[in-house]
């Protein structure tokens, strides 16, 4: 008998959207709602990825309703660090989503590939997610599972492709994308206040995006344990090793504004992803008038000044 992972998948040929313009090449992956498959525009001679809802889902009316809603609210969320939602529909007894293809990496493959990221991408990387994620939580929007697997570099320019909000909260709203036993958030990243069971807002995706630069800086997650209990109570309880334990390059300014990010109280984070993109942008101005005074034969007085 055939081994059923190697089955072909019933999905793969079929053809979905307007004038069945969308062929469905190959499957991509799997993620808690849905299967992603790479497909071929047509009409528009691209590749676009199709995420079809597994059936558990797509059989409970009210997750339905809200899937329709917020997929057409998304629609209107535009940031060229977003990953675009074109559409979404049923055919073929299936409903799916229909979204840009990024062909790239992600940065769990990257750190993996790679290692640490200098300090100067690390911070770029931070300041293109952290303006996408500004402009979702205008909307009152939470993405709640942000890591480095969310988080995509595009081969063709390293550009920042913030992923899957499959798992967002719309503030002042009961509307999630969660069924009752989900787990909400990814240990070593989910948010203090969540594991106490305290209202969550941006400031949790704050937390979150400090755990990542934290972990570009050092290729080593912020909170580790033998098991996941352990991870989760580091997470609610226990600060990191300082990040430059792992990476002697990492300037004060830097390591300050990680800890700033993952305070166990939202109260002294950040107050919202416009003031760490202002934070990393005044950084990066440092870093700058640094390089330049090098050039002038001035080479580490600017990190004696930090240190």
């Amino acid at each position: 008998m055939a081994n059923q992972g190697s089955m072909p998948d019933p999905l793969v040929g079929l053809r979905f959207g307007k004038d069945d313009r969308l062929e469905v090449k190959h499957r991509l992956g799997q993620g808690g709602m849905g299967v992603v498959y790479y497909a071929w525009d047509e009409e528009k001679q691209k590749a676009v990825a199709i995420k079809v809802l597994l059936r558990q889902r797509a059989d409970d009316p009210e997750f339905l309703r809200r899937f329709k809603h917020e997929g057409l609210r998304w629609r209107d969320i535009r940031h060229p660090a977003l990953c675009r939602i074109y559409g979404l529909g049923r055919q073929h007894g299936h409903f799916y989503i229909v979204s840009e293809f990024v062909e790239g990496r992600d940065l769990d493959r990257v750190l993996q590939e790679d290692g640490a990221q200098p300090v100067d991408e690390a911070l770029r990387i931070i300041r293109e997610a952290a303006g996408a994620l500004q402009v979702v939580h205008e909307r009152e929007i939470v993405h709640r599972d942000l890591k480095p697997e969310n988080i995509m570099l595009v081969d063709k320019d390293r550009s920042v492709k913030v992923m899957d909000f499959g798992l967002a909260k719309y503030l002042g709203s009961d509307s999630i994308l969660t069924m009752p036993g989900d787990f909400v958030g990814t240990p070593g990243y989910v948010a203090p206040e969540h594991l106490r069971g305290d209202e969550m807002d941006g400031r949790a995706d704050v937390f979150a995006l400090g755990a990542i630069l934290y972990e570009l800086l050092t290729a080593r997650g912020a909170f580790r344990g033998k098991h996941v209990i352990d991870v989760l109570r580091k997470n609610r309880d226990k600060d990191p090793i300082p990040v430059t334990k792992f990476n002697d390059s990492v300037v004060r300014p830097v390591a300050t504004l990680i800890q700033k990010m993952i305070q166990k109280d939202p109260r002294k984070r950040p107050e919202s992803m416009a003031v760490v993109v202002s934070e990393v942008e005044g950084i990066q101005a440092q870093l700058a008038a640094g390089s330049e005074d090098e050039r002038q034969g001035l080479g580490g007085l600017l990190k004696s000044f930090w240190d």
